[in-house]
């Protein structure tokens, strides 16, 4: 099967599907979520060092940062300016692309 992305009025050239898994396999939330997690451990430890996101009061550590958040497969940066969410969203991308995202 190929397909062709669209995005505005940008698109793809045609894309060859291999081996995935079909839309509505009761499978597909939970590899998801395995494979997500690799990407969001990373990135949570940048948002610890960069202090990033929303400053949160951890009674037994001090401080900790919540940057993002993550549901299925939809996620939100959390940042508290422009600036800061531009850096964020440069980081993500940066750590997807090493995953193969």
């Amino acid at each position: 099967m190929k397909v062709v992305l669209k995005m505005n009025d940008l698109q793809t050239q045609l894309i060859s599907q291999n081996r995935s898994l079909l839309q509505g396999d009761p499978s597909a939330p939970t590899v998801f979520d395995i494979t997500s997690d690799v990407l969001l451990e990373g990135f949570q430890w940048e948002v610890q060092r960069r202090q990033w996101g929303i400053k949160l009061r951890d009674y037994s550590r001090g401080f900790c940062y919540l940057g993002i958040l993550c549901f299925a497969d939809n996620y939100w940066l959390l940042a508290t300016s422009p600036a800061e969410l531009k850096a964020m969203t440069d980081s993500w991308l940066k750590i997807m692309t090493k995953h193969g995202w």
